[in-house]
């Protein structure tokens, strides 16, 4: 298998665009949604979820872009336990988990 796009938080403009890039290119991808349903993406939240549950056959080669998140400022400053955990929180999970999968890959090092 070649090296697959996984975009985290593909609903919104950005996500969308490198959704149809990789489709352009005849890339695999593979998008999750967590408040927007979209009947071609896969359901994450990326502060309760597990990666590898969502995309069962992650493996080292797949490229995981995080694009989720809120960039309402005032949520952010209204919501402060609420913002870290989805701003810092969540992403260092899903980091972890890369890096496990990366860790227990055949390969002798980590790139991200």
């Amino acid at each position: 298998m070649g090296r697959r796009i996984v975009v985290l938080g593909a609903t919104g403009q950005v996500g969308r665009a490198l959704l149809a890039a990789a489709a352009a290119e005849n890339r695999a991808s593979i998008g999750t949604y967590h408040q927007r349903p979209r009947p071609e993406m896969r359901a994450y939240d990326a502060t309760k979820d597990d990666l590898g549950g969502v995309v069962e056959d992650l493996n080292p080669r797949d490229a995981v872009v995080l694009l989720a998140g809120n960039n309402d400022a005032s949520w952010g400053f209204e919501n402060p336990e609420a913002a870290r955990t989805l701003h810092v929180e969540a992403p260092l999970a899903a980091a972890a988990d890369r890096k496990s999968t990366r860790l227990n890959s055949s390969h002798g090092y980590i790139s991200y």
